[in-house]
């Protein structure tokens, strides 16, 4: 994590440490200063911590799955109005889920570009 205090704070919740890895970079060129989580528990605890300006959410992750994860971040008054983006190389997911899916801000599929 970088030490600017203007930065923009992203919470990246990836089990993958290669898609946590890529994303970290294309976040931190963009000047954002990154969280990089690979576990749902840690993901809640760090968004309560430090109330970033955006989550990037896998989801699915051993353990506390994106869906679960997203659930309790949006029914904590501390994390409610944090926009939170799906990240997954599974759309179905999101179908399959779809009351869960409708509380997202927004979906990008893997791979994801720095575009």
């Amino acid at each position: 994590m970088t030490s600017n205090p203007n930065a923009r704070i992203a919470l990246l919740v990836d089990d993958d440490r290669d898609s946590r890895d890529v994303h970290r970079q294309i976040l931190e060129w963009f000047g954002w200063t990154v969280i990089a989580i690979a576990r749902g528990e840690a993901a809640v605890r760090a968004a309560r911590q430090h109330t970033p300006d955006v989550t990037l959410l896998d989801l699915l992750m051993p353990g506390m799955d994106g869906g679960e994860v997203l659930a309790r971040l949006r029914h904590d008054p501390r994390t409610n109005t944090v926009p939170i983006v799906a990240v997954t190389g599974v759309p179905e997911w999101l179908d399959e889920h779809p009351e869960l899916a409708k509380q997202f801000d927004g979906v990008l599929l893997k791979p994801v570009s720095s575009e």
